[in-house]
């Protein structure tokens, strides 16, 4: 949960990022749009997917411009034609690098569309950003995304990554490293550029005995004031320019420990959902259709099957296989999706040309990413147990043998 303060201030934060300096003569459903989009990325920006709907309606009644069809966390604000459009409609093109593994792939889809377009706006105000996800939502790889379309020119990117054993002294070291003395006391990075501070796994730094934080504290410190002390010397206060901020972590919900209120009071926050399975099969299907481009057309008529079967096979294993502190290594996410396709990347058309050699190295795949992490021969039976209906329901009765 979020103060209505820090929530007032992420509006504030988003409406004057979208509006021109002076912004006298502005027609009213521009103004009108702008505040709606802010209003849902800032109110509205850490609701779970479950309670999207309900603060969708109430915004319905609320607005005085009519809406589109689609969910307003849907929909952007263009300006220029003083209309709303879906995110959908702004996927770019996808263009991989030839022979890019897998797991540094990024498909463009309407969810990354509009995360960029909140960083962009964020950064523009000087904001720090914080993405809130669990694991395998694909946070990282939206900032990442994001970081390497940067004008290079101009930004320089710093990548700090948390662990439970970063203390407050390895963070200010990462952040001077790039950074140089511009005159008594002011600090900023090198180039007269724009330094971008990546943190992952923000929630990861251990406690000390007195309930703390060491690299939470400082960072709280230099977002709030904007400098630090000097480690050492004659502890000279360096204040420090031209940084912008942004972090990816865990919200408590997944497991992960309870950020300091203090600290994300200073970030705009936005709720990344994972992708549904609609959208989990819509990525997979672009990756393996590319690789399969040679291979026959019977085999390739397989492959939205393949995604969709295999997206629908995650969300069964995480609900018929739930973590527990026995097991806590049991969760099941998109990771394990791009594990298993990470697979199917690697079939050749010498040895899986025939549908039924796809379809076996698909179960294959699947043994492998998921089976071989259970504990007992009870859950073994479980996860197993809905893959010949599956296959039965995606392909026909006829693949069900090669089960």
């Amino acid at each position: 949960t979020r103060s209505a303060a820090a929530q007032v201030a992420q509006l504030c934060a988003l409406v004057e990022a979208q509006l021109p300096e002076t912004p006298a003569g502005i027609e009213p459903a521009v103004l009108e749009g702008v505040f709606l989009f802010a209003l849902v990325w800032s109110l509205g920006a850490l609701l779970p997917a479950t309670s999207r709907e309900k603060f969708s309606k109430v915004l319905r009644d609320l607005a005085a411009v009519p809406l589109p069809a689609f969910s307003p966390f849907e929909l952007g604000f263009d300006q220029a034609e003083r209309a709303f459009f879906p995110w959908s409609a702004r996927v770019a093109e996808f263009k991989p690098a030839e022979d890019a593994p897998v797991e540094r792939i990024l498909v463009p889809t309407a969810d990354t569309e509009r995360l960029g377009c909140l960083l962009r706006l964020l950064q523009l105000r000087g904001t720090p950003a914080l993405l809130l996800g669990e694991t395998g939502a694909s946070k990282t790889a939206v900032v990442k995304n994001y970081l390497a379309a940067l004008d290079s020119g101009r930004n320089s990117v710093l990548n700090v990554n948390f662990s439970a054993r970063t203390g407050s002294i390895d963070l200010q070291r990462a952040i001077e490293g790039p950074c140089d003395k511009r005159r008594p006391g002011q600090y900023g990075p090198r180039g007269g550029k724009k330094l971008v501070v990546f943190i992952d796994d923000l929630h990861m730094p251990r406690a000390d005995k007195y309930g703390t934080q060491e690299p939470h504290a400082l960072l709280k410190l230099l977002l709030e004031k904007g400098y630090v002390y000097e480690r050492g010397g004659g502890l000279e206060r360096r204040q420090y320019r031209d940084l912008l901020f942004i972090a990816c972590a865990q919200p408590s919900s997944a497991g992960a420990q309870p950020l300091d209120a203090r600290l994300t009071r200073l970030f705009s926050a936005v709720e990344v959902n994972s992708p549904d399975e609609e959208c989990t099969a819509g990525i997979f299907t672009t990756l393996l259709m590319r690789h399969l481009d040679k291979f026959p057309n019977e085999t390739k008529a397989l492959v939205p099957g393949l995604a969709s079967a295999t997206a629908r096979f995650n969300s069964l294993t995480a609900a018929r296989l739930p973590r527990t502190p026995v097991k806590f290594h049991y969760v099941f996410n998109l990771r394990d999706v791009a594990r298993v396709f990470q697979g199917l990347l690697r079939a050749n058309l010498t040895n899986f040309s025939k549908p039924e050699q796809l379809l076996r190295l698909w179960k294959h795949e699947l043994q492998r990413v998921y089976a071989d992490r259970l504990a007992d021969e009870a859950d073994l039976a479980a996860l197993m147990e809905p893959l010949p209906k599956l296959v039965s329901t995606t392909f026909g009765e006829n693949f069900v043998e090669f089960m």
